[in-house]
């Protein structure tokens, strides 16, 4: 089979928050590190916009980057670990695969979406616990508070 032609992409990742000057350093950080995990990609050009402030505190600013992906894998595993807020294929405009390649893709998307779930799970039982914790520790205080009030008043009234 002939070898597939790369698929060139430009993704945008935001990144939100304060104070300034951390956005400016977690901006170069991901446009440091954007690619390098990943074999199947080369960047070929990568912009910084620089924060701009978008409330009272928070600071919003975003990397653009352009790249070659050697499999629709490659691509798709970018969006899972970076979540850009913005993805375009540039080319080719038709996309073709080898099923191999697209069982590869289904496997990834179905993993990934395993850890989300078993990372909900995890959440949602650790927030069970808390709420359950609070309602014991409220109850201790309400009744902390009412032997407070008695001790006052016995107070008060042997005096």
């Amino acid at each position: 089979m002939a070898e597939l032609p790369l698929i060139k992409a430009r993704i945008i990742i935001e990144v939100a928050g304060w104070p300034e000057e951390h956005i400016t350093s977690t901006l170069n950080l991901v446009k440091e590190k954007f690619g390098g995990e990943n074999v199947g990609i080369a960047v070929k050009k990568a912009t910084i916009r620089e924060p701009k402030k978008i409330s009272d505190r928070a600071y919003s600013g975003f990397v653009e980057f352009e790249f070659t992906a050697k499999r629709m894998t490659d691509l798709v595993g970018v969006v899972f670990d970076w979540m850009p807020s913005s993805v375009e294929i540039i080319e080719p405009v038709d996309l073709l695969d080898t099923n191999a390649n697209f069982s590869d893709l289904l496997n990834d998307l179905s993993a990934k979406l395993h850890q989300y779930d078993a990372l909900i799970k995890k959440l949602k039982s650790a927030n069970i616990l808390l709420q359950r914790d609070v309602k014991r520790l409220d109850s201790k205080i309400l009744s902390a508070n009412e032997e407070i009030k008695e001790l006052k008043k016995e107070l008060k009234n042997s005096e």
